[in-house]
């Protein structure tokens, strides 16, 4: 900030406040970069696009409506390429690595990623996946749809490595079986709804928290 007040006092001759100066990075930005709320509405032709390149993949993309007419609302996101689960299924030891940290910038959240060790010991990514918050049903969620890529049933004989907190252990060391909740699928608007969204016909889609950068 002081490199601005200083570039525009010697090259301008003007002298500006801290606040004019946050303002006008800020605008700067957004005129660069674009607002962050629209990135929001590419992701149903990215993913869409994602599925039309890799058939074998899994790409899910889960959100809510507070009601039937209302926007989507974006909550997780989950990667996992073809190659990626071929590759670990033949080529990896029976070992998973779960982590997640969190995302810092105007809309909060976390990444969840697992990891194996390939042949070599080389770390090979496996799938990882944007969620709202970490807790026992998006640890679950994240964990069903890795059950399912790298077929690995009930979890026997596999070895599964974390660092989570002991309350937000949604497995055991010894079972991948699927939590009580099931999150798996995007909340239908009510019953009579399919509960998927049609990616071919992408709505407005909104961020699940609003942004917190001062002007």
């Amino acid at each position: 900030m002081m490199s601005q007040q200083r570039l525009a006092k010697d090259e301008l001759k003007v002298k500006l406040n801290k606040n004019l100066c946050q303002r006008a990075r800020v605008w700067a930005n957004k005129k660069i970069r674009g607002r962050l709320e629209d990135e929001f509405n590419k992701l149903f032709d990215s993913v869409y696009t994602l599925k039309e390149a890799d058939p074998n993949g899994t790409f899910d993309l889960f959100v809510q409506r507070p009601t039937p007419s209302a926007n989507p609302i974006f909550k997780r996101l989950y990667v996992c390429f073809g190659g990626l689960k071929e590759g670990f299924k033949k080529h990896c030891r029976p070992v998973l690595s779960l982590d997640g940290c969190y995302l810092k910038g105007d809309f909060k959240g976390e990444i969840l990623a697992s990891v194996g060790r390939d042949g070599n010991n080389q770390i090979f990514p496996v799938a990882w996946a944007v969620v709202e918050v970490e807790n026992r049903e998006t640890w679950a969620w994240f964990l069903e749809h890795i059950q399912i890529d790298l077929e690995i049933g009930d979890g026997d004989r596999f070895t599964i490595l974390s660092d989570m907190q002991k309350s937000q252990q949604t497995q055991d060391s010894t079972s991948l079986q699927p939590a009580a909740t099931d999150a798996s699928q995007p909340l239908a608007p009510n019953p009579s709804q399919p509960a998927t969204t049609d990616v071919s016909q992408p709505p407005a889609l909104h961020p699940s928290q609003p942004a917190t950068s001062q002007a």
